[in-house]
């Protein structure tokens, strides 16, 4: 575990051919579903996605790289989850999240004085784990989407079903699905809740 943890910190340019092309083909679905929203603000993450882009490009984990992409098949989708910061308008995701299979592998921002500090773990994906709070589940983001593909949902078609634009300063997410054919759908939402609590932040 910590031979795991220890190549989840170190970051390496992605000179693979195949990723760069990835990341670009990400950056412009995302752009593509952004001037495409039906959310007010969604075209204040223009320029979030361009941080965004080139954070990918340079802060991958060498892990992520070697044992998901590694110039093979994907042999299940994977699913990308990026949370921006709604105080800075040309920043990267202070947290970004990578579901392959049953893991889930996330790089997180800490503020240290005037420093940002990345810092890259690993976890188990498990449907019943609740977050800090216990009050929902950590990773829900992830299942309900998990199981709108598996059911063979189109799960962009109506964005504001997952969030608010009522929401001051809640998160800016984009959530990006790479599937075994190399197909990339994107979905931005503003103040993701988890289902079960949804209709009562929306009555609010």
């Amino acid at each position: 575990m910590k031979r795991i943890l220890q190549l989840l910190l170190l970051f390496t340019l992605l000179s693979c051919t195949d990723l760069s092309r990835m990341n670009d083909k990400i950056y412009e679905v995302q752009k593509q579903h952004l001037l495409q929203s039906p959310y007010k603000d969604a075209n204040t993450t223009l320029l979030k996605i361009e941080a965004q882009k080139q954070f990918r490009s340079s802060q991958i984990p060498k892990f992520l790289k070697d044992k998901i992409f590694n110039r093979q098949k994907l042999s299940d989708t994977l699913l990308i989850l990026e949370d921006f910061d709604e105080m800075c308008s040309n920043c990267p995701s202070y947290r970004m999240q990578v579901l392959y299979q049953d893991t889930v592998y996330s790089i997180e921002r800490e503020l240290i004085g005037d420093r940002a500090i990345y810092k890259g773990k690993l976890e188990s994906f498990d449907s019943t784990l609740t977050d800090e709070y216990g009050r929902r589940l950590k990773y829900f983001e992830f299942m309900e989407i998990k199981n709108k593909i598996k059911r063979n949902q189109n799960w962009t078609a109506n964005p504001l079903d997952y969030g608010s634009d009522s929401c001051l300063d809640g998160n800016h997410t984009l959530f990006t699905a790479i599937y075994p054919d190399e197909k990339v759908k994107a979905l931005y939402v503003r103040c993701w809740w988890p289902e079960s609590e949804r209709e009562l932040f929306k009555k609010n």
